[in-house]
């Protein structure tokens, strides 16, 4: 039995798409006002608030550009981008224009679904106009609905979300230790079996990874993590006053959409906090990037290939623990992707590229500025080296080099030579001009000269000690780390691990661009962005402050998106050097999985808990030191808040970020000063503070940052406790 797939709705004839979508728009607002006057069903207005917010729009200039054909992931990528960038935008439209006519509480509820409702129903009449001729829909199997891979990987998130109900509220890590074993299966399974099928690839890539950043991003029920505490704090002034106060800067996060706009409208039009729209929401939008990444590769790539490139990049930790405290990033990420894959699509007319580039690049402007300026380093980088490649007649050199890893790889013994095009197109450079303009007037719009302050305060220590500092690992963050003493034996296995891929990485890009692979056919431009890519990894290797200014594990993140598929490549390359390897595509292939399934169990912490080693996960273990928080520290922060005076809040490093999404930064972390010198503040202890009668600090040397954990057997002396709930204490010195 065949049905029309849901998932492909730009291929609809108009009238039936038309209507699904004023249905979902009638149903919100009918959920809304039921829920306004005290009826509401449980989970309904959020699942249909969502889905329309996060497709239709997008969905809808897809038709009024007419762009078709796109299979359900690509559809999924594409319409999720052009919405949310339609939603920053118009919001922020709505914020400035709103207040001339008398409308001073923009970021509200009625407001928004006014404007976004006039907006949608003006994309259905140009849709209509536009493309109410064409009609091709596509039926899907209800069989492949019900197979039982896709039934399984199904069930993964929903299993992760079990298991940190578990892990939150019965402190019992079983479950997670078993989903996290079962994901480091799936390459196994995929290479060795044919149980999951090409075509279900890009689904089992999407509940991979949203099953990874659940078993993380659901733990505790307030957001956890550094930057999303500031985050949440700024986004919940903008929720709280209705508006956003553009002439009010303390960072460059607050002139990010992504935060001041995004976060707000999902949250006002869901009727949920903004913790769960950051514990939720973000997690599944960011879980889109390698879905997009998929569809990346695999239009240069073999399925497979794609697929273990696609795994490499959700199994290092970054993934699932530092980017779920970057909501900005997670954002950024996703229109970064939605870039590279309109870059390469060739399904894509010339007016529809430029359409979806210009979208695009204007909305990772606004979504991340670190996110932006990388960017930005990676296409000068593109163009300096299609430069010189050009003028130096590097093909040459290429063809030489070629020549020698056909005599020593047998595996690309007597395959063509890759013949890379180093001239850069006309619009190629359009792009990068597009690109740069609007990066200028949107930093000087909303930031003033704060941004190209922080561009020259990370350029000028670089060019300053280049030459004394080059490859010192006191002042190379990205080498400090390589050259770092682990803390036990299987920890120096992780590091080796990881060396190991960055190994993979330079060994494929070095045969990518020399020797042309069966079934590998990069784009040349996809191959200029990724020598950006992998220069920048080099400079945060050894150049000085060049990482630390800008943190070398996020650097690498970005760097990873182009790079992810050279570790595969590069892995197979080596591999099948082995002596005795019969059929050494296939058994390389396979070998390499195993690899990123012991990677990822290294990575996620696994391996530490099953040795009862020193453990690296918040997620496994209740006992790690990190900013994840209970509910009695929760309600202690709130209690305090209400309570305080004018007198300073004090705390240790992990629970001021706390402080700081409820106060903001005039937390301070310098516990030891309260102790030392008597403070007349309110000293704020967390569990683990009460617990093991310590506190973290941090010991930076604005290289290598570090959290010590010192103990304080004193400082109950002479305080008073003013409240204490069994999770928590708060003094009054």
């Amino acid at each position: 039995m065949t049905v029309r797939n849901v998932l492909c709705f730009n291929d609809w004839e108009i009238r039936p798409l038309l209507v699904l979508v004023l249905a979902l728009l009638l149903a919100l607002w009918g959920l809304t006002a039921t829920e306004n006057l005290g009826l509401s069903i449980p989970l309904l207005r959020q699942i249909t608030g969502f889905l329309f917010l996060t497709f239709m729009p997008g969905i809808l200039l897809l038709r009024i550009f007419r762009i078709h054909s796109l299979g359900a992931a690509r559809t999924a990528a594409y319409s999720a981008g052009l919405s949310l960038a339609t939603l920053m935008f118009t919001g922020f439209f709505v914020n400035m224009v709103s207040p001339l006519f008398g409308i001073f509480c923009p970021i509200s509820l009625w407001p928004l679904m006014t404007a976004i409702s006039i907006l949608v129903g003006v994309l259905c009449l140009v849709a209509w106009i536009r493309d109410r001729d064409f009609g091709a829909p596509i039926s899907i199997n209800l069989h492949d609905v019900f197979s039982p891979p896709v039934l399984a990987f199904s069930l993964l998130p929903f299993v992760a979300i079990a298991s940190t109900y578990l892990m939150n509220f019965y402190n019992t890590h079983s479950l997670q230790m078993i989903i996290l074993l079962v994901i480091a299966l799936v390459p196994v399974v995929i290479t060795y079996t044919q149980f999951v099928p090409e075509k279900y690839y890009p689904y089992a890539v999407f509940c991979l990874a949203i099953t990874l950043l659940y078993h993380t991003a659901l733990i505790s029920t307030h957001v956890w993590g550094w930057d999303i505490q500031y985050e949440y704090y700024l986004t919940n002034n903008i929720v709280q006053n209705s508006i956003w106060d553009t002439t009010v800067t303390y960072s460059n996060c607050d002139t990010m959409l992504s935060l001041t706009m995004l976060a707000p409208i999902y949250s006002i039009l869901l009727g949920i906090g903004l913790e769960w729209v950051f514990k939720i929401v973000y997690p599944l939008l960011f879980a889109l990037v390698p879905l997009g990444l998929y569809n990346v590769y695999h239009n240069q790539t073999p399925h497979k290939i794609a697929f273990l490139a696609c795994f490499f990049f959700v199994s290092i930790h970054i993934f699932y623990i530092e980017m779920l405290s970057l909501a900005r990033q997670e954002i950024a990420e996703l229109f970064l992707v939605l870039i590279l894959l309109s870059m390469i699509d060739r399904s894509l007319s010339g007016s529809q590229k430029s359409f979806l580039l210009l979208t695009f690049t204007a909305s990772v402007i606004v979504s991340h500025y670190g996110v932006s300026y990388i960017f930005m380093l990676m296409l000068l980088l593109a163009l300096v080296t299609a430069g010189l490649g050009y003028y130096f007649r590097i093909q040459n050199w290429i063809n030489w080099f070629s020549n020698q890893v056909q005599k020593r790889i047998s595996l690309f013994a007597e395959l063509p030579m890759q013949r890379l095009n180093f001239k850069p197109s006309a619009r190629f450079l359009q792009f990068v001009i597009w690109y740069w303009v609007f990066l200028l007037v949107w930093s000087l719009y909303t930031a003033g000269s704060s941004t190209f302050k922080s561009i020259i305060r990370i350029a000028h220590p670089v060019i300053n000690n280049i030459s004394s500092d080059l490859l010192s690992p006191a002042a190379a963050q990205g080498l400090g780390k390589i050259v770092a003493e682990a803390a036990t034996p299987l920890h120096e296995i992780w590091k080796y691990l990881h060396l190991l891929t960055i190994l993979f990485i330079i060994s494929g890009f070095f045969v990518t661009i020399m020797i042309r692979q069966k079934g590998v056919k990069f784009n040349n431009l996809y191959l200029l962005l990724a020598c950006g890519a992998l220069g920048i990894c080099i400079g945060g290797v050894g150049l000085p402050y060049f990482a630390s200014a800008l943190n070398t594990s996020r650097l690498y993140q970005i760097c990873l998106i182009l790079l992810a598929p050279f570790c595969v490549i590069g892995g197979i390359a080596l591999t099948s050097r082995l002596r005795d390897l019969s059929n050494p595509r296939t058994r390389s292939l396979q070998i390499i999985a195993i690899f990123l399934g012991i990677f990822l169990l290294f990575n996620c912490g696994w391996v530490y808990e099953a040795c009862l080693d020193d453990p690296t996960s918040f997620a496994l273990n209740s006992s790690l030191d990190y900013p994840v928080f209970s509910e009695q520290e929760i309600l202690s922060s709130l209690w305090l808040v209400d309570v305080k005076d004018s007198r300073p809040i004090t705390a240790d490093l992990h629970r001021s970020l706390l402080l700081t999404g409820f106060v903001g930064r005039s937390a301070s972390s310098n516990m030891q000063a309260v102790v030392s010198d008597d403070i007349d503040s309110y000293i704020y202890m967390g569990r683990l503070n009460v617990i093991n009668n310590h506190v973290a600090v941090s010991d930076d040397n604005d290289v290598m940052a570090s959290i010590q954990f010192i103990e304080i057997s004193s400082l109950y002396e002479d305080k008073n406790a003013i409240y204490t709930n069994g999770g928590s204490e708060i003094l009054l010195s």
